[in-house]
């Protein structure tokens, strides 16, 4: 692995260190807006429209970014996303009350709007730098990557917050996207340039784009199963991504240490599981690989349900860090199932809508969250994530085989 993926690839490294830096300051971000909208206003309801607010717009955006992406340069499109990131984050430097919550929505909304392309074209990116036979080594890495990110950016968010103050996390997430920029401005884009008649395109011919994209999807069946699997999933993440800061700050009265631990142990899961899904690649054909997204994510419903009853802190990291390393296994599998199995003209449009269906999931689940907890308790919650994370891993041991049968024919081939 490193020497064909690591050494050998200086393009690749280079979008894993841009990746890198912005992902820390993205959770770096996230730990401080649950601190911002708690210290503001402590309403549970206030916190679920926040975070709504980081995956809403990619309802709206991201179709269109996967059409953009197939046509111009993937490098272009993630320069222009970090740098807009960057200036934006700056503004929470002026929130302080609960009456300025309104500029954190606002910020949070325009900031997700260039979240959605810069996942997408990230994703197919990787594809077309690296081959086939190492997509899965590589999706392992960048899921490595993320769990470390989101370790550190908590690690990073709890600190900053302890010497500075909550809001001057907001000046390190901005300098961790111009970071970004100045990896990605190094990349040559070798397999990824475009011609001049892709990116001179009209209004019309980039919604024929996204038009063809969908017709697409709706007739593979295994692209669309797998989007239907990483839905799903995603809705069942979300609960617990909303219940983080409610499990932080309430249930544990843990306050944002408790939080930033909960992060931490969320990138320690993630990392841990990005190296277990690449020696178990090394080691299984592909339908068993293919069923192991369904096993994980019958894993991580099982430990996210013991979470949701344990009365200890500590057991409650040793549970969801579990869960975690079960989730990214199920992540890391799909990319790799998703970059081996979707057409290379269609990915930026397949990972776009699979960015927008995954949030848009993740931001309504975190919304209903928000009335729920009126009506159910954080636990209770809790425990439903985990039975319907459950229920559907099992779903897709059973809907899966197709998929995993398509993978034989084309390893075959």
């Amino acid at each position: 692995m490193k020497q064909t993926l690591w050494s050998a690839n200086r393009s690749l490294r280079l979008l894993f260190w841009a990746a890198s830096a912005s992902s820390i300051g993205d959770w770096c971000r996230h730990v401080a807006i649950v601190g911002l909208a708690v210290s503001c206003s402590g309403a549970g309801l206030k916190i679920a429209v926040l975070l709504l607010l980081e995956v809403l717009p990619l309802l709206f955006i991201g179709p269109m970014s996967g059409a953009l992406i197939d046509r111009i340069s993937t490098k272009k499109v993630l320069v222009v996303c970090d740098l807009s990131r960057a200036v934006l984050t700056l503004g929470f430097l002026f929130v302080h009350t609960g009456e300025q919550l309104w500029i954190a929505y606002m910020l949070t909304a325009l900031i997700a709007i260039f979240d959605a392309p810069s996942m997408a074209a990230r994703q197919t990116l990787i594809s077309r730098l690296v081959p086939s036979e190492h997509l899965v080594a590589a999706h392992a890495l960048f899921s490595l990557s993320a769990g470390l990110c989101i370790a550190l950016g908590s690690v990073a968010a709890t600190t900053l917050a302890a010497a500075w103050g909550n809001t001057q996390i907001f000046l390190f997430d901005a300098a961790t996207f111009m970071l970004s920029c100045l990896f990605l401005v190094l990349i040559k884009e070798a397999g990824d340039r475009k011609t001049q008649d892709q990116e001179e395109s009209t209004a019309h011919s980039y919604l024929q784009d996204v038009r063809e994209g969908f017709v697409y999807i709706r007739h593979d069946a295994n692209a669309a199963s797998l989007l239907v699997f990483n839905m799903l999933r995603s809705a069942g993440s979300g609960v617990i991504y909303f219940l983080l800061g409610v499990f932080g700050y309430t249930v544990f009265n843990a306050g944002l240490e408790g939080v930033g631990l909960f992060h931490v142990t969320f990138g320690a899961g993630f990392f841990l599981g990005a190296v277990l899904a690449k020696e178990l690649a090394a080691k299984i054909g592909w339908r068993r690989y293919s069923l192991l997204m369904g096993t994980a994510a019958m894993t991580e419903g099982i430990f996210v349900a013991l979470f949701s009853r344990t009365d200890a802190f500590m057991t409650a990291l040793f549970l969801l860090g579990t869960a975690y390393i079960a989730r990214s296994v199920a992540i890391t599998v799909f990319n790799s199932l998703s970059s081996h199995l979707v057409e290379e003209r269609f990915r930026g449009r397949y990972f776009a809508l699979n960015t927008v269906l995954s949030y848009t999931n993740m931001g309504v689940t975190m919304l209903l969250c928000g009335y729920g907890l009126n009506l159910f308790s954080a636990r209770q919650l809790a425990l439903f994530a985990g039975v319907f994370l459950f229920a559907n891993g099992a779903l897709w041991m059973i809907n899966g085989q197709a998929v995993a049968k398509t993978l034989i024919e084309v390893q075959e081939s």
